[in-house]
């Protein structure tokens, strides 16, 4: 027996745990949660605020605004693309679940 039944529930209660918490964490990344913006690869935007990058860099042909804009599209990407790879997580964390309790369900039975 390779897995017994003890094993068994603690990958249930492990998987179960990492798929709630893993659907946490997507639906904030889907929110644009800013708390989670140094979590982005790249490390998100260093400052994404039109008003104080105009002031910074004013210019008459709006090309500060135009990267302004372009970082803010980047970085909603790039939440994303970070909220979907964590969805694709939480997804194997339930299959591993399901294939735990299938497992749990076997042992008990032979016992």
């Amino acid at each position: 027996m390779v897995c017994g039944p003890l094993c068994s529930a603690c990958m249930m209660f492990t998987c179960l745990w990492g798929a709630i918490f893993l659907g946490i964490v997507g639906l904030l990344f889907q929110q644009e949660s800013v708390g989670l913006i140094a979590d982005l690869p790249g490390g998100g935007a260093k400052d994404t605020n039109p008003d104080t990058v105009t002031t910074q860099a004013p210019t008459t042909d709006g090309t500060a605004r135009e990267r302004v804009l372009q970082e803010q599209a980047k970085l909603r990407d790039d939440f994303k693309n970070t909220a979907m790879n964590v969805w694709i997580a939480a997804a194997a964390h339930a299959v591993t679940f399901v294939l735990a309790v299938g497992r749990f369900m076997m042992v008990k039975n032979r016992l």
